[in-house]
Order: structure tokens, then C-alpha cells, then sequence
């Protein structure tokens, strides 16, 4: 095998200026929510020339809608299609799915040093929306698959890249792949995982927490109940729920972060006049939820918390505080992190970079967990470091992409098997 990781490698290295270049014209298209149908139909060309069937399909919203871990945002999906393309193996290997979204987060040019979609190269690194997350990490996965076939190796087992959409939204893309009946037998994702290997993700819930108090004048506010007052004792509440649960559901993949499963209060409203003491406080929640804990059994878990810390006040007691459930919401998933795909990754990681890679937990959800619910084993794994992810002037190492396509196309040529 060291024979043929030599000839991977060569090959990856010979196609450095074709991975930029694929990077760079991902980057050109500034794909947002609605507006990635042109650089679909450039990933559909650069997929047909390496051999792949494509299948290319807008998701279906009377399906997405089905399914509970479906967060609606558009009215339809016109205009932003998947392009999966399949690469049929000669037989008798192992199926592996490479998954990558292809939309981003929108952009403030003002905040840009260069254009947003511009794509240059400075002092070894690309920028431009989507550089980071994960465009580039989705380039290295098209070029390990080229890699291999000018290497000369023929792929026993089916490759199938996934350039799914609405990532950044909810996930509708990679749903809907789910959905059309894709599956393999593991997946890799290259979304920015700081050079980690992210073999789970956390999931997450939305929420929100009315609280009730008794408007009157300011001047007289002891004859009142201020509901901001009310929405502190419900905030620390909070926080001694995040607190209980991390104690709860400890997991040595989030060892390395100081709050693994945090629920942040995001927004407040409340009152509307100075002069008046507030009825009304709504506090905006985002709840971080510990894998392997069912989306269910956590909102049950928090609806306790809020009605405890209620009860306890004389108010509150009387005037319980409304929970409701909106936007995004998926359980955690991913792969065990003894599985062979992950122990495939890990050892082309050591072989490429002489060193163990750092295996922890994705202190976000991502696109792993909808193929987990199909038990597809799906890690995460890309160049981009996620604290580049969404902001100005995203970048991406080259020679960090390099390592990665080398990582990706070791890994695929190990699990799927190959013959000359």
C-alpha cells in the first residue's frame, strides 16, 4: 500500500494548480440561498468530465416537510438544484459518500478587504465567501477522486459526491439527497474542522420563553411585577440547566471545550415605554443538545428547568412562563469514533502529517446528522478553521487544502479498495 499512497500523492501534488483553480471558481460563484444554480452547473461539468452520472434535482418540499428535523425557510426550491454524480466501482469494495453544501452565508461588502467572491491569493492562503466553509474543503473532495484516477487506480467500490444546497438554512439539500434513497456505507464531509477529526455532531433546538408581568406607571413600579426582573431569574435558570446537562452527559469528544453543549439566550424583547413597568418579556433560545440525547427528551428536560425555577417564585408560581418550539431542530449524530471509516481517516492522517490528529466533537450540527438517521457513519473532516467560517475576509490554507485532498484521497483509495 505505501507504493500506491506514493503515487496518491504525487498525483495530488501534481494537481495543485487544478485544486486551487476548482476552489477559486467555486468562490467566484456567490452562491446564497437561492442563488446556487450557477455554480451547480459548473460542479455538474467538472463532475461529467471525470466520469460521473449525474443526477441533478431540486428538493422536494411536500417530502421535506414530512420529515420532524425539517426547518421550513422557502416556499420552494426552484432555481437551487443537488448535483449528486455517482462513480460506479469495479466491484467488491466498500461504498463512500463525499457530501459538501455548496451555499454560504451572505455577505456586507463594506466589511470585505477585497471582493467577496474574489478568490485571491495572499501569503498562501485563498479568500472569498465560502473559502473556509467549506468550498474548499469541497474542491479537495472533487480533486482526491481526480487524483486517483490520473494515479492510475481504478475504485472497486462507488464513490457518490453530494453538492447539496440550503446547508447554511437547515440542511434541505443533504434531506433531500436522503430522501432520493442515497446512501453508502460511510460518508466524509469536509466542512471546517480546524485540520480535526469530528466523528459527532451536537444537535440544537430553537426556542422561546414568554414571561408575564403587571404592567403600571414607572413612577409606581412597586405596584407592578416587571417582567424583565421575572426574565432574570429564568435566564439563570437557563444557565443552571446547561450546566446540569453538561454535568449529566459528559463525553471525552468535548473534552476540549469549556461549555460542550451551550443554550445561548440570543435576543430579548421587552417593554415599550420607559415610563412603563414591562408585562411582557420573550427571551430568544438556542439550546445545544448532547449527542445521543433525543430532541424530545431535551425539550422536556429544559420545559422542567423554567417551570422549577417558576415555582419557586411567588409570581412566576401563578403566571408560569410559556415555552414554544420553532426553527431548527436536530438530535446529535455521526459515527463512533472506533468505526473503520474513522480509523481509516485517522490512519492517512498520521501517514500524511506524522503526527495523531485530534478527534473531537462538532461543536455545531451539520449536514453528518441527517445521514446518520440512515446509519451512514458520516465524520466530518475539511481544511477551513471554523473561526474563519462566516466572517469577513474567510480564507483557507492552501497547503492545509493540499493535506486534506491527500488525506481524502488516501482514505477513499483504502476504504473503496483499488486495482491498477
Amino acid at each position: 500500500m505505501a507504493e500506491v499512497q506514493e503515487r496518491i500523492w504525487e498525483s495530488v501534488e501534481n494537481n495543485r494548480a487544478d485544486l486551487i483553480e476548482l476552489t477559486q471558481k467555486l468562490i467566484s460563484h456567490y452562491s446564497i440561498s437561492g442563488s446556487e444554480k450557477e455554480v451547480q452547473d459548473y460542479v455538474a461539468e467538472f463532475l461529467t468530465g471525470l466520469g460521473f452520472k449525474l443526477d441533478i434535482f431540486e428538493p422536494d418540499l411536500s417530502e421535506l416537510i414530512k420529515r420532524p428535523t425539517f426547518y421550513k425557510t422557502r416556499d420552494d426550491y426552484a432555481g437551487s438544484p443537488n448535483v449528486v454524480g455517482t462513480l460506479t466501482g469495479s466491484g467488491g469494495g466498500r461504498s463512500l459518500i463525499l457530501n459538501g453544501h455548496i451555499d454560504v452565508v451572505p455577505a456586507t461588502r463594506e466589511e470585505w478587504t477585497d471582493e467577496i467572491d474574489s478568490g485571491k491569493i495572499e501569503d498562501g492562503r485563498i479568500y472569498g465567501r465560502g473559502a473556509s466553509d467549506m468550498k474548499a474543503g469541497f474542491a479537495a473532495c472533487i480533486i482526491a477522486v481526480k487524483a486517483l484516477q490520473e494515479a492510475g487506480l481504478k475504485l472497486k467500490g462507488d464513490i457518490i459526491v453530494e453538492s447539496v444546497v440550503e446547508e447554511e438554512t437547515g440542511g434541505a439539500g443533504t434531506q433531500a439527497a436522503v430522501l432520493r434513497g442515497y446512501t453508502a456505507d460511510a460518508a466524509i464531509i469536509a466542512e471546517p474542522t480546524d485540520d480535526r477529526i469530528f466523528p459527532i455532531t451536537m444537535g440544537c433546538s430553537w426556542g422561546r420563553v414568554t414571561v408575564e408581568g403587571l404592567s403600571t406607571h414607572g413612577s409606581m413600579r412597586y405596584q407592578g411585577v416587571s417582567a424583565i426582573d421575572k426574565a432574570y431569574i429564568i435566564i439563570e435558570a437557563i444557565k443552571a440547566y446547561e450546566a446540569k446537562q453538561v454535568a449529566e452527559n459528559p463525553n471525552p469528544l468535548y473534552a476540549h471545550a469549556q461549555i460542550p453543549y451551550c443554550v445561548n439566550v440570543g435576543q430579548i424583547e421587552a417593554g415599550n415605554w420607559p415610563a412603563t413597568v414591562p408585562g411582557i418579556a420573550v427571551l430568544q433560545v438556542r439550546m445545544g443538545i448532547a449527542p445521543g440525547i433525543p430532541v424530545e427528551t431535551a425539550r422536556k428536560n429544559f420545559e422542567d428547568a423554567i417551570r422549577e425555577a417558576a415555582d419557586a417564585d411567588p409570581w412566576m408560581k401563578d403566571h408560569q412562563p410559556v415555552v414554544e418550539w420553532f426553527g431548527p431542530s436536530w438530535g446529535g449524530g455521526g459515527a463512533d469514533v472506533n468505526d473503520p471509516i474513522v480509523q481509516t481517516l485517522r490512519k492517512q492522517y498520521i501517514d500524511r502529517k506524522q503526527k495523531e490528529p485530534e478527534i473531537v466533537g462538532a461543536p455545531w450540527p451539520a449536514d453528518a446528522i441527517f445521514l446518520a438517521e440512515r446509519n451512514i457513519p458520516a465524520i466530518n473532516f475539511g481544511p477551513g478553521d471554523n473561526l474563519w467560517a462566516h466572517k469577513a475576509d474567510e480564507s483557507v490554507s492552501i497547503e492545509r487544502l493540499m493535506d486534506c485532498a491527500a488525506i481524502i484521497a488516501g482514505t477513499i483509495a483504502e476504504w473503496c479498495g483499488v486495482e491498477d
